[in-house]
């Protein structure tokens, strides 16, 4: 439209490339120089750094962001991902399954955009309508229907080791691996590039884990004071049942399981309690006989109550194959 427009109104309309190449030139040092971070006290920071890069045998100035704008856009992201959360867990219980796959009210159906069955195919929709779901509902709106809790120590230990550094007891680290210096010559470069991938690699998937499990607090920090909590099933094509919220459930990783406690207490049964408790330390432990399992929470009781009374210490507990649980066993 711009061009259109120009063309009838414009004597010369057309720019040399020359010209629009020192212009735009002209406009992104003039974005530079503007372009900055307030870091406080009167500080700032520049949002684009200018570093040159050999391409083809030339120097080539290339404009990129600083680690702390990265850092300022993900945790941006994270944080906007926090605020409308999607498939939260559910602080009403939620509505049974019922004919069709749908959510069964008193009036009849309520229609979702949540499938009873996600990723069917045509011919496995044509064969659910004529198979008998009724233990099928039942089942999956048993799993629905538990009450669970948010588990305020366990959750607190996590963020208090998160906002340590993280890089324990499976959490992940808060800041990434730096690089090692880069070697001036060809010597050792080659050295020099496989390390620096395989730190990238961790990098990168210590990243993401830290995403999911922020996003979990902010879930978990909404929901702590909530004294009922739901989750919501529905079924694979292979119907295996899975909690319909992602970043908060009790299938998830050791940290978000142990964040999850059920709402209604039973009496306890001690020696169910130590095998769990033995389960959850693994390392070979959990394929012993139950008497095993309890004399081996019977013999480090003492060093389990040192464990729980001190829980951000890396001590032994770190050494537990699901820490989290463990501490909360």
């Amino acid at each position: 439209a711009i061009n259109h427009w120009a063309k009838k109104t414009l004597d010369d309309h057309v720019w040399a490339r020359r010209v629009c190449t020192m212009l735009g030139q002209a406009m992104v040092w003039k974005l530079i120089d503007a372009a900055t971070l307030d870091a406080g006290e009167g500080v700032q920071l520049p949002c684009f750094v200018v570093r040159p890069l050999w391409q083809n045998g030339k120097r080539v100035n290339h404009l990129m962001l600083p680690d702390h704008v990265q850092r300022l856009i993900a945790d941006a992201q994270i944080l906007r991902s926090g605020m409308r959360p999607r498939f939260a867990p559910m602080v009403v219980p939620p509505l049974p399954w019922g004919k069709d796959g749908e959510k069964l009210t008193e009036g009849g159906h309520y229609r979702l955009r949540t499938p009873f069955v996600v990723r069917t195919s045509r011919s496995l929709r044509e064969r659910l309508k004529s198979a008998p779901m009724e233990q099928v509902f039942n089942a999956v709106n048993a799993l629905s229907s538990t009450e669970w809790q948010i588990d305020p120590f366990v959750k607190d230990t996590i963020s208090s080791l998160l906002a340590q550094g993280g890089g324990v007891a499976g959490i992940p680290r808060a800041d990434p691996i730096p690089l090692p210096p880069k070697p001036q010559g060809l010597d050792g470069l080659k050295d020099w590039q496989r390390e620096a991938a395989q730190i990238y690699e961790a990098n990168r998937k210590a990243y993401s884990s830290r995403n999911d499990l922020l996003l979990a607090l902010n879930l978990a920090d909404r929901l702590v004071d909530s004294p009922v909590i739901w989750f919501p099933h529905q079924l694979d094509f292979r119907s295996r049942c899975y909690p319909v919220p992602l970043h908060l459930n009790h299938v998830g990783e050791d940290p978000r399981r142990a964040m999850l406690r059920f709402a209604k207490s039973v009496a306890p049964d001690m020696d169910a309690i130590k095998v769990h408790t033995a389960n959850c330390w693994g390392r070979g432990v959990e394929k012993k006989p139950f008497a095993e399992r309890i004399a081996f929470t019977d013999s480090g009781a003492r060093d389990f109550e040192r464990f729980q009374a001190d829980q951000l210490k890396p001590d032994g507990r770190m050494a537990a194959e699901d820490p989290f649980q463990f501490l909360a066993a």
